[in-house]
């Protein structure tokens, strides 16, 4: 599910590598991308990276998905090192793995405030059940508690299967709920089928 990523990552890295090593390696060290696939797979997340901590890596970046990076966070209390490709994950204080991006707590503040600022008030949220949609359930969830969104309503908080077709009966009731904004924060084939649903019904 998250080829759609790691794929052109993949391509990245294996691009770096000839740069870095055609411009005198680092420190006149070549440098060698291994690029492993984990399959969107918790389970093959927690092999590889187990292989991976008994040829005594440093470091490694990923894995890509919340829910895997979620997988291995706890094998990796004492090393080595990670970089978690997704945000929506909280590693616990002191832990070697690091995440990207902003946290999905200030991802929800900021859009709360940008559709506040605009007058809009009435919320929906259509999310995936998957590890990043629930990440993402709660951290709006609990935005929405500040005093500063207390006049900001959550009318109608629905969710989907990321392998679904089609969100039509989900779209349906967001639509009778009449909201003045839709949050829905997926990725790849999950996000092109919200975006699919919402057009058919000319929301």
């Amino acid at each position: 599910p998250a080829a759609f990523i790691g794929s052109p990552a993949a391509q990245a890295f294996k691009a770096m590598e000839g740069y870095v090593n055609a411009t005198g390696g680092i420190h006149g060290r070549p440098i060698r991308m291994t690029v492993l696939d984990d399959q969107t797979n918790p389970q093959v997340a927690v092999q590889l990276v187990n292989a991976l901590a008994a040829k005594h890596v440093a470091v490694f970046i990923g894995p890509m998905a919340t829910a895997s990076c979620n997988a291995v966070v706890g094998l990796i209390a004492h090393g080595p090192v990670a970089y978690c490709v997704s945000p929506f994950i909280n590693p616990p204080p002191g832990s070697y793995m690091f995440v990207q991006g902003g946290s999905p707590s200030d991802g929800s503040v900021a859009t709360l405030r940008y559709l506040k600022e605009r007058g809009l008030r009435r919320v929906a949220m259509l999310d995936a059940t998957d590890a990043t949609g629930q990440a993402l359930d709660r951290a709006v969830e609990a935005a929405l508690s500040y005093p500063e969104f207390r006049t900001m309503q959550l009318v109608s908080h629905l969710h989907f299967a990321p392998q679904d077709v089609s969100v039509a009966a989900q779209v349906a009731q967001i639509k009778a709920a009449n909201p003045q904004a839709l949050i829905s924060w997926n990725l790849g084939s999950a996000f092109g089928t919200v975006a699919h649903g919402l057009h058919e019904a000319g929301l």
